[in-house]
């Protein structure tokens, strides 16, 4: 079994991003605060909602309370992938 990449889940958040608000990532992206993005606590949970569709997987909301940056959206995505 292939253990996926932290890059297949940076791009899974940031295609769920783009479709929930039309963002379009830059390089430094990951740094970016989700608040910066107009991504609210509420806005967070659709976004990890369709993430969770996408791969199948359930992801505790309660989670996303430590969730800053789009690189920590990131790395909460990546951890359920494995």
């Amino acid at each position: 079994m292939t253990i996926p990449s932290l890059e297949a889940a940076r791009a899974i958040v940031m295609d769920a991003i783009h479709d929930y608000n039309g963002w379009v990532f830059k390089s430094n992206a990951l740094s970016a605060p989700l608040t910066e993005l107009n991504i609210d606590s509420l806005d967070a949970v659709k976004i990890l909602m369709e993430i969770e569709e996408k791969l199948g997987v359930a992801i505790d909301s309660r989670r996303l309370d430590k969730v800053v940056t789009v690189g920590d959206l990131v790395r909460l995505v990546w951890e359920h992938m494995k």
